[in-house]
């Protein structure tokens, strides 16, 4: 399940929905879970169910359900979404940052019910594609609105004007520019054109979309969204290490990939030199070196280190890859876990779902995720080892494995103050390495497709002596918070490495030269762009300054990490948060009592919607005065300057 908030900032009115001068009490007293909110509708915009659940007294949901949440702003609801349709809520529990703990009284039953497909209605999750008999084509259900980027996606009215802007940029997944600049979200330039790939009887480039002559797909042109370049994967030519007379060769991914550094090999012949590209660009099926392609002929490239590393990567895909064709995984699977799964058989084999085979799997049973570590015959000597040999350097490094019955495939993985694995398609289960040489501990969250969460674990390794403070060395387990004698404040641990955008994370060292790209984009969380483009990994274009920095943002006293466009405070570029990043400077004492109170509020709401330059209402100093200076103030509202 999946917690989202939608900031009650609407109008004047509504924004004094939260005081934070109320008592505790009345945070746990007034709070209430509903099957849904009238203002969206009794089902969620992908047509599932959710629950609404609100209180008052302005108190900060820190944890949900043992999920940290405290950097979340939830200070008066939360959407509890990601239900099917009608299903029943039984336990919630929402601890609060004051101690304070609220619980669900009784059990609450959300009000969604499914849409029926040829029941002459575009209900709530049906589409043109999916219920053709019901939409009509670029057809939205009532109460959402059309994506401008022309997906054929639907999206809640309600994001048009909430505060946010869902621009060309779409950090929020929608476009919604084309409803008068989001309602007044963004601004022109938030809006401006982004360049994407534009195809012209197959033919690439990278354009504006009214500039584009033929059909405007957007993303680049470097993942060959136009096709393969003429000329190749012809059936009737030699593989891409022979020379031949006639112009491509037969793996389409390569040829495309060695015309783009010479074009001759596609309009004139693959002679030598087009064989000394291929042998440079691509490896096994057309893949870059060092990467096979699977043997599922779906075009998908692995390391090729997964081949002999214990691990069977069968047909069942249960890992993500079939890597059969290669002597059986170089022996990690036998003969039967190399044949395809039989679905009614009464078992949930890796590959089958509850969506694929319903007879075989469940999806609740999905939900309970078991992690292990120091259990597992990662060298194949018949014994479980405590520690994992990284097959690219030897070391021994810490591991977890995580499996779950039901078939369901996890789309995130996050190892809660190391990062986020994904997205990805992990399948029955992951092993984790490189998690340093001493025992250390992480709550889990896994993320599924469907959107449902599995309960958090904790897991820890058990590879290595546990970190003695004192010793003078930062292990992987201690910080500067919890053994300053041997950590620097600002620093790492030993076996990790700052992040290059500033923010201050540390991330394992063995992140780098791993085959796997930790560009400016942070697809795996981690910016090393500075470490000579990733040990590597990286190309100089993934390495070009792509991706925004984040830094401090500080929202009264509160202090987050994030990009500057989805800051509602201060930002600082590069910082991260410490004791003193947000200290009270009060500025929200309007009336310089030193306190913040009634005449404070009164003094902003005179000047809200307004135009502010340098004016003391205008506190997160954007030029105005509205939500999130209400936002800012009301954080601190009852509370004394020091």
């Amino acid at each position: 399940m999946t917690f989202i908030k939608r900031l009650c900032l609407t109008s004047v009115a509504a924004a004094m929905c939260i005081s934070a001068a109320q008592a505790q009490q009345e945070c746990v007293d007034s709070f209430n879970v509903a099957g849904s909110d009238p203002e969206v509708g009794e089902c969620w915009t992908d047509g599932s169910g959710y629950f609404y659940v609100t209180w008052t007294g302005g108190c900060l949901a820190v944890t949900i359900d043992g999920q940290d949440v405290s950097t979340l702003g939830f200070t008066e609801l939360f959407y509890y979404t990601g239900f099917e349709p009608g299903e029943t809520l039984t336990t919630l529990e929402v601890v609060f940052e004051d101690g304070g703990i609220a619980t669900l009284g009784a059990e609450v039953t959300n009000d969604c019910v499914a849409a029926v497909c040829g029941d002459g209605v575009c209900g709530v999750g049906e589409t043109n594609e999916n219920c053709p008999d019901d939409c009509a084509a670029g057809e939205c259900p009532t109460g959402q609105v059309a994506d401008c980027d022309a997906s054929g996606e639907c999206w809640t009215e309600l994001w048009i004007g909430d505060g946010y802007c869902d621009g060309t940029a779409q950090q929020y997944g929608a476009d919604l520019c084309c409803y008068e600049l989001d309602g007044g979200d963004c601004t022109e330039a938030d809006c401006a054109p982004a360049t994407g790939a534009c195809c012209v009887d197959g033919v690439c480039t990278q354009t504006l979309p009214d500039d584009c002559g033929g059909s405007f797909v957007g993303g680049s042109c470097d993942s060959f969204p136009c096709g393969f370049t003429e000329g190749c994967a012809d059936v009737d030519d030699l593989p891409c290490d022979q020379s031949q007379d006639t112009s491509g060769c037969a793996e389409g991914l390569c040829c495309s990939t060695v015309c783009l550094i010479d074009s001759l090999c596609c309009e004139d012949i693959w002679d030598s030199f087009c064989v000394e590209y291929a042998s440079a660009a691509c490896g096994s099926g057309g893949c870059p070196v060092g990467e096979v392609a699977d043997c599922d002929e779906s075009g998908e490239c692995w390391t090729e280190l997964w081949i002999g590393d214990t691990f069977c990567d069968g047909s069942a895909q249960q890992y993500g890859a079939d890597l059969c064709c290669y002597d059986n995984d170089g022996g990690d699977c036998t003969a039967e876990e190399c044949e395809a799964t039989v679905c009614g058989d009464g078992v949930c084999a890796p590959g089958e779902s509850a969506a694929t085979c319903p007879d075989d799997c469940d999806a609740s049973d999905c939900l309970t995720v078991s992690g292990t570590s120091g259990e597992t015959d990662t060298d194949g000597d018949g014994s479980p080892d405590a520690c994992f040999a990284d097959p690219a350097t030897g070391a021994a490094t810490g591991y977890i494995e995580l499996t779950w019955e039901g078939g369901c495939t996890a789309s995130t993985i996050e190892f809660v103050g190391l990062g986020t694995l994904g997205p990805g398609a992990y399948a029955s289960g992951v092993l984790v390495y490189g998690l340093g040489d001493a025992p250390i501990c992480y709550d889990t969250i896994v993320t599924f497709d469907d959107g449902s969460i599995a309960d958090t674990i904790n897991v820890c390794t058990v590879c290595g002596e546990p970190a003695v403070c004192g010793d003078g060395i930062c292990a992987v387990s201690e910080s500067f918070d919890t053994c300053p004698e041997d950590c620097v404040e600002g620093g790492c641990p030993t076996g990790q490495i700052l992040d290059c955008d500033g923010s201050g994370e540390c991330w394992t060292e063995t992140w780098i030269g791993d085959t796997f790209c930790d560009g400016d984009t942070q697809d795996y969380d981690a910016n090393l762009c500075c470490y000579e483009l990733d040990g590597g990994d990286c190309t100089a274009e993934q390495c070009a300054g792509t991706g925004d920095p984040t830094g401090s943002c500080c929202v009264g006293s509160s202090c987050s990490v994030t990009t500057e466009a989805d800051c509602g405070g201060e930002w600082v570029n590069g910082g991260s948060c410490d004791a003193d990043t947000c200290a009270a400077a009060c500025p929200a004492d309007l009336n310089g009592d030193n306190e913040i109170g009634g005449q404070d509020l009164t003094i902003l709401l005179a000047a809200y919607g307004g135009d502010c330059t340098d004016c003391a209402s205008d506190l997160n100093g954007d030029g105005g005065v509205g939500g999130q200076d209400l936002t800012i103030l009301l954080a601190v509202y009852g509370t004394t300057c020091e």
